[in-house]
């Protein structure tokens, strides 16, 4: 009785996904099924729709899409990253170079060299912050003794610096200090 009014479908088929909303971290990700996508870092802070389609993640703002990513069926805690959504303050090529402190602590003796790269291979990134608390040594005691306690913590392999300060001042002990 009613199928003469009834009208036939569209041919298109919307697909299929689920849609949440996330909050864009200070590092310029969403996390989703415990992994995490990159968004533009212009985002970060911002609330962002995020569509998990079956195989792709398409994160929209405001309406708009700003970024699609292949989604990670496989592995968790995984981080998914397009380099177009980094910061440009953030990207590492923009760090080349020896840092300031490095540059200061640099040329003076080949042993110090050898030091500050051994240093820096055991550091987390270009060592800046072990460097700036090397060159506060350096300045704040006799040369000789510096160099002393540096080459013996060379030979050693000692790179912890509160030990190196303190070879340092046993170097010293009996001239500044009246023990």
């Amino acid at each position: 009785m009613e199928k003469p009014s009834l009208q036939p479908l569209p041919p298109y088929i919307p697909p299929v996904y689920v849609s949440v909303y996330r909050v864009v971290d200070t590092q310029g990700y969403i996390s989703l099924d415990t992994n995490r996508y990159s968004v533009p870092y212009q985002l970060i802070g911002a609330e962002v729709e995020v569509q998990k389609h079956i195989n792709t993640v398409i994160i929209y703002s405001k309406h708009r899409s700003v970024a699609e990513h292949q989604r990670e069926l496989e592995n968790k805690d995984v981080k998914i990253t397009q380099p177009s959504h980094r910061a440009p303050y953030l990207k590492k090529e923009n760090r080349i170079g020896a840092s300031k402190e490095e540059s200061m602590l640099k040329g003076e003796s080949e042993t110090l060299d050898a030091y500050i790269t051994e240093l820096k291979k055991r550091s987390h990134g270009r060592g800046v912050v072990k460097l700036r608390r090397l060159l506060e040594v350096k300045r704040s005691y006799p040369q000789e003794a510096f160099y002393a306690g540096i080459q013996k913590a060379l030979r050693y392999g000692l790179y912890d610096l509160t030990r190196l300060e303190d070879m340092i001042l046993s170097n010293i002990a009996g001239e500044f200090f009246e023990l």
